[in-house]
């Protein structure tokens, strides 16, 4: 019984001692897990607060470098266009305005940096550029001219005009006759003006291959009279005019009292006519050239249509020449001129009579060339 009661006197005892340990240890241990759960904090904060600043340190020089670029890339287009306009004309120019109009589309507005009432219209895109600055320079020169030949019958209007898939200005100017006998002068008249503006633009533009040119107008017909620095002959430019108007009354069926048969014999040709080689179709056509005042036919052709001649291939198979009445010819595309034995691709039916000994005959109401041995 004794034994009992001292038993459970030790198990009371153990219990205590084990109550007194855990809240001793709990004691000790709650302080410490504060402090360092301070320390942790105060450390977390040192070293996060760093990183927060260089984040956005490295946020302003990107916001920086960014401004920076497309500041430059800005600048870069800007001069990009200014250089490539002063290598085309010599001049210096300045920008007045400027928009984007599209993805790397810019729509300039600029001005010779010596005639700013000048302001014409360029549009860059990537690397392309495209303006309208000559169409002003022509409108300038023109008033020029207008100043100094004030009885000239030349008029002039403002338009637009679609390039390259853009609106650009354009300068329309010219003659409104009211007969076919005044086409000569008028002709002249436009000739003289162009010439002039060409030697005009010929001094302040760098390419000389520049393109302009005026109408000459009657009624509903009308004709572009072009500058034309490989051909000056004002003979042509008039015949071609003439031609271009007796050829528009025909195909319209209009009568015009003030052009003689004559006039009509002499000017004009049907521009086609069906080649009819020894009384047969050969279903192809001879064209009228209007500068040489001849009909031009393919001479590969009518060989390819001739038994009685040798006809001779270079070594790809091509017709390169022909053997008639125990001569040697060749044929050659440098130009239409017959040159001793070398024919022209394009040859002129006098060629053919003179080389073949045919007769031709025209028949010109039925647009036909009779061809024949």
């Amino acid at each position: 019984m004794e034994n009992k009661d001292d038993w459970k006197e030790l198990e009371e005892w153990n219990s205590l001692q084990k109550e007194e340990n855990i809240f001793y240890e709990n004691r000790d241990i709650k302080p410490k897990a504060k402090k360092i759960s301070k320390i942790a904090n105060i450390l977390s904060i040192i070293t996060t607060t760093p990183i927060i600043i260089i984040f956005f340190i490295l946020l302003i020089i990107i916001l920086i470098f960014l401004n920076s670029f497309f500041h430059s890339l800005k600048v870069d287009t800007e001069t990009d266009i200014l250089e490539q306009l002063k290598n085309q004309y010599s001049q210096d120019f300045v920008i007045v305005n400027e928009k984007n109009i599209g993805k790397n589309e810019i729509e300039y507005k600029i001005s010779p940096k010596n005639n700013e009432t000048i302001v014409f219209k360029a549009i860059q895109k990537s690397f392309v550029q495209h303006n309208d600055y000559e169409e002003y320079l022509i409108k300038q020169i023109l008033k020029d001219y207008i100043n100094t030949f004030p009885e000239t019958n030349i008029k002039y209007i403002d338009s637009t005009n679609i390039s390259n898939d853009y609106e650009f200005y354009k300068l329309k100017y010219g003659i409104e006759i009211t007969n076919f006998s005044e086409i000569t002068n008028a002709v002249k008249e436009i000739y003289e003006c162009n010439d002039f503006i060409y030697k005009k633009l010929n001094n302040l533009i760098k390419d000389k291959n520049f393109y302009f040119y005026a109408y000459l107008k009657l009624n509903n017909w009308n004709i572009e009279i072009q500058n034309n620095i490989y051909n000056n002959d004002l003979n042509l430019y008039v015949y071609n005019a003439q031609y271009s108007y007796i050829d528009y009354l025909k195909n319209n069926g209009i009568k015009d009292n003030d052009i003689t048969e004559a006039d009509i014999n002499n000017i004009w040709k049907p521009k086609e006519l069906d080649i009819y080689l020894n009384g047969k179709n050969i279903g192809e056509t001879a064209t009228y050239n209007l500068e040489l005042k001849e009909y031009e036919i393919n001479f590969n052709i009518i060989l390819n249509n001739m038994d009685e001649v040798e006809k001779i291939y270079d070594k790809h198979g091509k017709l390169s020449g022909f053997v008639y009445n125990e001569k040697e010819y060749k044929l050659h595309y440098d130009n239409n001129k017959l040159e001793k034995n070398n024919v022209p691709y394009q040859c002129r039916a006098s060629y053919l009579e003179q080389i073949l000994k045919y007769n031709i005959e025209y028949n010109y109401n039925n647009k036909q060339i009779y061809i024949s041995k």
